[in-house]
């Protein structure tokens, strides 16, 4: 049976209760809280009552506003909260601001009848949120402009508390400016510029810079004037009245004088940042963000003028509309069109007769703003967004909506295409571009979400549907994306479906290219063929299980798919064409080569349809990219060459590696066999290391003499292991090393150390940190100066520690100094690690600081040693460099680097302790602890280490990585090639940071043989030292070996990492041995670092 909802009458003079009455009984509840309040029908006592099941993820909002009053029913709940899925809308047509007029324009009350209309809606609203089961306290009125002006506010206001029950709040001008701007925000993934709401009774303007989850508006919030739609209609009509057309002209013009005067004057006011009106005056003027039903009817204007006139638009979604000045600004075209059409979709009657107002506004802006208007974005978002996107947590604004709304779409294979889609995407080079910065992780990640929601379409729809989801389709009611965007995703899809289009359908996909540049059109074209490739070779959207074979008993290993793409200019016919080569390489986890999946031959097939799109023929109005395809094997072994060679009977556990192996595991030359190689050449790609090809131990051949004293190094127990890469600049690429020697840890059963076995990083990870924050000052969110106190409040509250007075009280002053980003980006801040400084433990001993150490509150907060800026002392500030990170993004440092360091490198194995993988607790190497400087080494518990418990990402020593995955961090800074950071940002890293107080306490610092012993590596006396972003920079030239320039760095365990531009090399050492500086392991590093330049450098160094 269905529920009956019985409302009591209207008369009643206390809140409402409504109650649901089902087939088992009665369920009550009050409107605006309070308990058992009686309502006036009784239930017979054969009804027993209970409170309904609430959806708390359900909010109730009425958006009384001047025009219109706008009822709605949100659910943010997860997965999608972001984007602010409607459950329920309507709009009521009452105009609270024409109600306080009468015929003669004469300012009047709200009458009693519009008082009832207005309650007797909103009691219905009730019904339909108990309905849809709202818990109601989570139901709520905001009213704005109309309200808050009216004679009797006060009155209507009460009056609808006491009848309904619903709480209710009345903005402020500066209030309702403030939510109007969160409305906006919520309207796009990024916001920056002016921003504007025209409501019926008012119109506000603002700044907004948004980004991250974070948004930052005017100190003033906003400033209102009483210029809405209705309202400017209204005074425009009262300056003719009584007057000659003459005399109403100059009326008109005097107004028109006063209106710009009070726009420049707001101009002034609300402090538009430096950084926006340097933008305008470069790019030709502010973009202009615009929202209220005002702005939007001008904006339904300029679609229908865009689909009747314009040669067709594609989407019918105001959201994310964008208008380029002249077509914005020509306020005849709009009036003539609001006097001729028809038919307009989305504007009434009434919209129409208030165009003039608008328009008469629009043509004001256009003069009165400094350095003009570039462009105008429509957004659907006003109070009703900005009120429900002001209560979302910034990690949740922070989300991409497109990816958002997408996810229940999602398999679990989602996130493997999504990186082997982003493995496609070539880097640029000073020649070729890479791709468009509009197709970044988010994109790449919605279409992967996508990727199999047409796939059970036959192909006469499936292309079709795809290319009409963000507009028509599934998505169209995604709030928060732009059509730019909508189109891109759009044309990816449609192209993962082979892009079979009936010529109606061509129309539109020309529409959606016109919405992009050619560059981007052409773009998703490749992508959607690389998703096409992909769905044939995973048709079910699962990552198929190893297969086992009954006749032969025996398993078959699915092979894994990697990509990879690049430049060349070996293309065509004659190998002569510039173009985009990409490889699509099968690593086979084991020596059978049986594919009973034909995934081999499914990609040979398919390669074909993506050199397809390279050609003319698929240009996009001329711009294409010339494309290359093949496909390559990646096997661990050669058994031919096995067999050869197999004599003795006596085995080890080597293995040959591959000439092509994707990582770079080891050695590339496949004619050199050396037992020194251990099986991490069959694992690099696929993970197994258990199946390597047994080698007899006779094939001792061609050792080099420096590997030879690696391996007597393991034997003498100076590591248990240790893993050894370089990787030099040169075209011809003369150093690309990677071997790997010994074991994870000490013992008789131990397993062999590969280039993919995760070791702890500690202070490598600072290097991570610190490029994720220059990514933070590209993007504008802060700036090397910026000074942190606000953002870090712990720190900031911290005095200076100078020492202990005759009592062994500690003797504290208050910080003077700002505490500046660079200063904690370089060790300059004056924090320090509390045990490496006795009068920091000390004081920690006094103050009884806590045992947990999970947290940076626990871990870290300590007294300053010194001034900000004044000195050096290696510590804390780049941990706290990774909370400002986290701050400003509202992001873990996990997340973001996910998103913005790792996923452009295509690399997965990179984790902050609390996000290590179950497989890499498994496979991590242990750390040994060495008993006296020259004792033997044993197995340190995990317990026993420093990040042990850490429930945070500590940006200064929390990571664990594959080396292999490390590695292409310093591979990208040597060869600068913007994947991580813009080229003019790499300067920065590689540039001194000190001050010169700083840089002296660095110098002194590394001049002392007690503390220079607790570092990794060697540091020269008669060298000079700095701090870049991220390591120590040499700042005079090494007569050794480094050049100046060359930053170098290290963790706890003696790892040990170089990167040399000037002379074209970089290195990584990685071990585990504690204590750090470890003087046997530090003798190997010398050699290594040694070995290296000398290869480098073509010195005759040692065959590696």
């Amino acid at each position: 049976m269905a529920d009956i909802c019985l409302l009591v009458t209207r008369h009643l003079s206390r809140p409402r209760k409504l109650i649901t009455l089902g087939h088992q009984g009665a369920s009550s509840f009050t409107m605006g809280g309070g308990h058992e309040i009686p309502y006036r029908h009784a239930i017979t006592s054969q009804q027993s009552t209970s409170e309904p099941e609430w959806n708390k993820g359900l909010w109730g909002l009425v958006d009384m506003g001047s025009n219109g009053i706008r009822l709605s029913i949100t659910d943010q709940s997860a997965p999608t909260t972001r984007v602010l899925p409607t459950v329920y809308a309507y709009r009521n047509k009452i105009s609270l601001y024409e109600a306080q007029y009468d015929e003669n324009g004469t300012k009047i009350p709200i009458s009693a009848a519009v008082m009832d209309d207005v309650i007797s809606m909103l009691l219905r609203f009730q019904i339909f949120c108990a309905d849809f089961r709202v818990p109601p306290e989570q139901i709520e009125i905001v009213a704005t402009e109309a309200t808050r002006a009216a004679i009797n506010s006060a009155e209507f206001v009460e009056k609808i508390r006491k009848e309904t029950g619903i709480k209710m709040r009345l903005l402020s001008k500066e209030d309702e400016g403030r939510i109007g701007a969160y409305g906006v925000a919520s309207s796009f993934s990024s916001v920056r510029g002016l921003v504007m709401d025209m409501g019926g009774g008012s119109t506000q303007i603002t700044w907004m810079i948004a980004k991250g989850g974070e948004t930052q508006i005017s100190p003033v919030s906003a400033v209102s004037f009483p210029y809405g739609a209705a309202a400017l209609t209204r005074r425009l009509e009262e300056l003719k009245k009584g007057k000659s057309k003459h005399e109403a002209h100059k009326a008109r013009e005097e107004f028109r004088a006063q209106v710009k005067t009070q726009f420049q004057e707001a101009y002034s006011k609300i402090q538009v940042p430096k950084e926006l009106v340097k933008d305008a005056m470069k790019n030709g003027g502010f973009r202009l963000y615009l929202t209220g039903g005002g702005f939007r009817g001008w904006g339904y204007l300029l679609l229908h003028h865009e689909q009747v006139a314009g040669g067709g638009y594609p989407f019918s979604i105001i959201n994310g509309f964008t208008a380029q000045k002249d077509e914005f600004e020509d306020t005849e075209k709009m009036k003539e069109i609001a006097r001729e059409a028809k038919e307009i979709f989305r504007v009434s009657d009434r919209r129409r007769g208030q165009v003039p107002a608008v328009s008469f506004l629009v043509s004001v802006l256009a003069e009165a703003i400094p350095h003009g208007i570039r462009e105008a974005h429509f957004c659907q978002g006003g109070v009703r967004e900005g009120v429900l996107y002001n209560r979302l947590p910034a990690e949740i604004r922070a989300q991409d909506p497109l990816e958002v709304a997408t996810r229940d779409m999602a398999k679990p294979i989602s996130p493997k295409l999504a990186a082997l889609v982003t493995q496609s995407l070539p880097s640029g080079t000073e020649i070729h571009a890479g791709v468009p910065e509009s197709i970044d992780v988010h994109m790449i990640r919605a279409f992967a979400n996508m990727f199999y929601f047409h796939a059970n379409m036959n192909k006469e729809v499936s292309s079709t549907s795809a290319l009409y989801s963000t507009g028509t389709g599934i998505l169209c009611s995604t709030h928060g994306s732009s059509h730019a965007d909508r189109a891109l995703l759009a044309l990816m899809l449609e192209a993962r479906y082979e892009g079979e289009l009936a010529p109606r359908e061509t129309d539109y996909r020309d529409q959606l290219i016109r919405l992009v540049s050619n560059e981007e059109a052409w773009w998703t074209q490749y992508i959607g063929v690389i998703g096409l490739i992909l769905s044939r070779a995973f048709p079910a959207g699962v990552v198929q299980d190893d297969l086992y074979d009954i006749h032969t008993s025996t398993i078959l290993k699915k092979p894994e798919i990697r990509i990879s793409s690049e430049y060349v200019d070996t293309l065509g016919k004659r190998g002569d064409k510039e173009g985009l080569m990409v490889t699509f390489t099968l690593v086979w986890q084991t020596e059978n080569r049986d594919d009973p999946m034909e995934v081999k031959e499914t990609l040979e097939r398919h390669i074909k349809d993506l050199v397809k799109v390279g050609r003319k023929k698929h240009a996009v109005n001329g711009w294409r990219i010339k494309v290359g395809a093949q496909v390559k094997d990646d096997y661990p072994n050669d058994l031919k060459a096995y067999k050869a060679l197999t004599q003795s009977t006596e085995e080890n556990t080597y293995v040959n590696p591959y000439q092509e192996n994707q990582r770079g595991c080891l050695c590339r030359n496949a004619a050199q066999i050396s037992p020194a190689i251990t099986p991490q050449c069959l694992g690099c790609q696929a993970g197994t290391r258990e199946t390597a090809i047994a080698v007899p131990a006779s094939l001792d051949i061609n050792m080099s003499p420096f590997e030879q004293k690696f391996e007597q190094a393991v034997k003498d127990g100076v590591f248990s292991g240790a893993i050894l890469m370089a990787k030099d600049k040169s075209e011809a690429g003369k150093l690309d090393y990677a071997k790997s020697f010994g074991t994870r840890s000490m013992g008789e059963n131990a397993k062999p150390l590969d280039l993919n076995t995760p070791l702890f990083l500690a202070s490598m990870t600072k290097l991570l940190t610190s490029i994720a924050c220059m990514q933070l000052i590209e993007r504008g969110l802060i700036t090397l100066d910026t000074d942190v106190s606000s953002i870090i409040p712990d720190l900031a509250a911290q005095p200076i520690l100078h020492g202990f007075d005759a009592d062994d009280k500690p003797i504290l002053s208050d910080r003077k100094n700002p505490i500046k980003f660079v200063h904690l980006l370089t060790h300059s801040a004056g924090t320090a690690y509390d045990k490496m400084v006795p009068v920091l433990e000390k004081y920690r001993d006094q103050q009884g600081q806590p045992e947990d150490r999970a947290s940076m509150t626990t871990k870290c907060v300590y007294p300053l040693l010194f001034e900000p800026g004044t000195y050096w002392s290696y510590g804390t500030g780049i941990d706290w460099a990774g909370k400002v990170l986290e701050k400003l993004t509202s992001q873990t440092l996990q997340a973001y680097m996910d998103d913005n360091i790792f996923a452009p490198l295509g690399v997965d194995r990179i984790k902050f302790t609390p996000f290590l993988t179950e497989e890499m607790k498994k496979e991590k190497a242990t750390i040994g602890l060495r008993i006296g400087e020259e004792g033997n080494l044993i197995n340190l518990p995990d317990t026993k280490n420093i990040d042990y418990g850490d429930a945070e990402c500590f940006g200064g020593h929390g990571g664990y990585a594959d080396l292999s995955q490390y590695f292409k961090i310093l591979e990208s800074l040597l060869f600068d090639d913007e994947k991580l950071l813009k080229k003019e940002s790499t300067k920065i890293v590689f540039s001194p940071q000190l001050t010169k107080e700083s840089r002296k306490g660095i110098n002194q610092v590394f001049r002392k043989p007690e503390v220079v012993s607790l570092f990794v590596g060697s540091f020269p006396k008669e060298v000079e030292y700095d701090w870049g972003v991220g390591g120590v920079l040499i700042d005079s030239d090494d007569a050794a070996q480094r050049k100046r320039g060359t930053m170098i760095w290290s963790g706890m365990p003696n790892l040990f990492w170089f990167v040399d531009r000037e002379a074209g090399v970089c290195g990584l050492f990685g071990t585990q041995v504690f204590p750090p500086g470890d003087k046997k392991v530090g003798e190997m590093i010398d050699l290594f670092e040694k070995e290296i330049y000398d290869r480098a450098a073509g010195a005759g160094g040692a065959k590696l």
